[in-house]
């Protein structure tokens, strides 16, 4: 637990050295300038409409396999997910999963909702990496693309071997190590899901996800428009993919550093300074954070008023 809290502030004290280190580079003042000039309105208004376009999206692809395991219904759900981001922004890290698990304890068996959460999470992470593996190839070499693709069948084909070759038991000194206990387990989740998951409902959340990742794309687009940049939809959506696939280990906003150094690599490639890739970013970043704790106030306030 001690090393865990030095490495999250480590994490976070190179994260704040590489924000610094970038408004530096990208002019401090002109930086200061074009966020003063943000358009917050605009940038309050949209995120409202964002942020529950996106958890309706993700409402519906988990409700698609979630109520195979039981009974839940869409305004629960939706309201376990908006609680469950203002969980993780008040407490981030790798909470999401346990947060909702713990919202849903009434209702669903931890294992069942963490393996509905699980699928969720590696069918955008499917989604993801095909992006980024062509963004890859797009941004650097296109000779990349058809060998980046074949890669991406590869690890898919190796990852469902895998899963087929998870044995159900182990003899002698194995039997009981902890390595064979979650062997077991996995083969149980997958055994159960290929029972309870169906086809349609993995589609549905497949669809709702590619939605999501679309939605992400326009957001962040309408975004620059608003400080008068003009790009393709396409592009921002590959920015986005690689970002998303080389920050995955630092998953909580303390990666904004590298994020943001990302960000700015990939999107001056297209001509766009740093100084408005940056103001953009950190003014849309602090209206949703804002917005969360606003949103965190009002559910906590029922609370206090009883007590």
């Amino acid at each position: 637990m001690q090393l865990s809290k030095h490495r999250r502030l480590w994490q976070a004290l190179l994260s704040l050295l590489i924000l610094g280190l970038l408004i530096w580079l990208t002019d401090p003042l002109d930086l200061l300038s074009r966020i003063s000039g943000a358009p917050f309105g605009r940038l309050a208004g949209w995120s409202v409409i964002y942020e529950v376009l996106v958890l309706i999206l993700w409402s519906v692809g988990v409700l698609a396999m979630l109520r195979r395991f039981g009974e839940i219904s869409y305004g629960d759900l939706f309201l376990a997910g908006a609680k469950l981001q203002i969980l993780t922004l008040i407490f981030p890290g790798r909470t999401g999963d346990i947060s909702m698990m713990y919202l849903l304890r009434h209702l669903f068996r931890a294992r069942d909702c963490a393996l509905v959460l699980l699928i969720d999470k590696l069918i955008t992470l499917l989604l993801v990496s095909l992006l980024a593996w062509v963004g890859i190839g797009f941004f650097y070499d296109r000779a990349l693309l058809l060998p980046a693709a074949l890669v991406y069948l590869a690890l898919i084909a190796i990852g469902v071997w895998l899963l087929q070759q998870i044995p159900q038991e182990f003899d002698g000194r194995w039997r009981d190590t902890f390595f064979a206990k979650t062997l077991h387990i996995i083969a149980d989740m997958c055994s159960e899901s290929a029972r309870k998951i169906t086809p349609v409902s993995l589609g549905l959340n497949l669809l709702c996800t590619a939605l999501r990742i679309l939605l992400a794309g326009i957001s962040f687009t309408l975004i620059l428009s608003w400080f008068g940049v003009e790009i393709s939809l396409w592009y921002v959506i590959l920015v986005q993919a690689v970002v998303q696939i080389a920050t995955i280990l630092p998953v909580t906003y303390m990666g904004i550093g590298l994020v943001e150094g990302i960000n700015i690599h990939l999107l001056g490639m297209a001509g766009i300074d740093g100084a408005v890739v940056l103001a953009a970013n950190l003014s849309a970043r602090a209206v949703q954070i804002l917005l969360y704790l606003l949103a965190a106030a009002i559910l906590l306030w029922p609370k206090r008023q009883s007590a």
